[in-house]
């Protein structure tokens, strides 16, 4: 039968053995002039010693008027619906990242290759900040650090999503630095890799949407997304400008962009769709739609084709610069972006000058 053995030193704490031999600490005590039981946990997991600290603190919660008993029942069901790893992905994506960021799909993808696939099915709660640092330990030694620099810095943005949303107390990533350094790169291309890479293009084997577009990144130093996702409405003739709206600039701003000559006859090569606000043609349409044919061919995704002739390209380039390979990344650099929009009265009137074939009705050298 089960019986218990009671602590003579303090009152209604004792042991409770079952007809299993099963042993539990409980204590016996009342609230509100009635009886209640409250059971610790099991001995061996729980000493003699940790049951006395729980004691100790089930009665100052009965001494501030809160009953042991239904605290321990609730902290039992928290424990139980603790939100988990899976739920925060989910929740930071739904809620956070897909309203707020641009690069939301990214954010999933690093999250559901490093993320999920080590801590599934744990407690957020439970995630330490030696977690985190050994996480990013196996993307470095996975030969990729500056991904796993990329990786920190989405898990503090989901982790302090967690604390704004009273998932978590404290970041496990506070503290945490970034495994690597990066350097900025201060490399931009000279008058003369210009020169080269434009010449390239013309005898390049690519699609004519992919020479428009390094075209137009090379003349105005825009970005490549943002020269992929031009829309009609976005150019203004008359002002000779292209107005980047706020909602795909990268700081949240609209951006006022001169085009100079060069730039404004890659933009009306091909006439807009007339079907609705969609992109400039040449840049592909904004939604899936099937190509026509029988205009200029146009592929709708083209970014990876892009990105493998830009290798090629820069191998041109490279050795026609009289530099090693690699050393060249057309169109790649920040610097050059920079350096492009600093220059942009500069290069327009030099667009206009050296990379108008038939301009003033002569054929020039390119």
């Amino acid at each position: 039968t089960r019986y218990e053995v009671w602590d003579e030193a303090r009152k209604g704490f004792g042991l409770r053995v079952t007809p299993r031999g099963v042993k539990s600490f409980v204590w016996v005590y009342h609230f509100e002039n009635r009886p209640r039981r409250l059971t610790f946990g099991t001995y061996p997991r729980l000493s003699l010693a940790g049951a006395g600290v729980k004691l100790a603190e089930a009665k100052n919660l009965l001494a501030k008027g809160i009953d042991p008993g239904s605290s321990a029942v609730a902290e039992r069901h928290a424990e139980r619906h603790a939100e988990t790893v899976e739920d925060l992905v989910s929740s930071y994506l739904e809620r956070y990242a897909r309203v707020r960021k641009r690069s939301a799909s990214e954010d999933e993808r690093i999250l559901r290759k490093d993320a999920l696939s080590r801590w599934a099915g744990r407690k957020v709660k439970d995630i330490t900040r030696r977690d985190i640092v050994r996480l990013l330990n196996e993307i470095v030694d996975r030969g990729a650090p500056i991904q796993a620099n990329r990786t920190l810095t989405i898990l503090r943005r989901m982790f302090r999503f967690a604390v704004g949303q009273a998932i978590v107390e404290i970041s496990p990533c506070d503290q945490v630095e970034a495994p690597s350094s990066e350097n900025e790169r201060k490399r931009a291309l000279s008058e003369e890799e210009v020169r080269l890479l434009w010449q390239a293009l013309d005898t390049a084997s690519m699609e004519p949407n992919v020479r428009r577009i390094l075209r137009l990144m090379l003349v105005t130093g825009q970005r490549k997304g943002e020269v992929m996702g031009l829309h009609a409405q976005e150019i203004d003739h008359e002002k000779r400008l292209w107005v980047l709206p706020a909602d795909r600039a990268k700081n949240g701003r609209e951006h006022l962009i001169p085009l100079s000559t060069a730039a404004l006859e890659i933009v009306t090569q091909v006439a807009p769709n007339e079907a609705g606000p969609v992109p400039v043609e040449p840049y592909g349409p904004a939604v899936p739609r099937p190509v026509d044919r029988s205009r200029d061919p146009i592929p709708v995704r083209s970014a990876p084709y892009l990105e493998g002739e830009k290798e090629a390209i820069a191998e041109r380039v490279s050795g026609a610069a009289g530099r090693p390979h690699g050393a060249v990344h057309p169109t790649r650099s920040e610097a050059h972006r920079r350096n492009a929009h600093a220059r942009a009265g500069y290069l327009a009137r030099r667009c206009e000058d050296d990379f108008e074939p038939r301009r003033n009705g002569r054929d020039r050298p390119v």
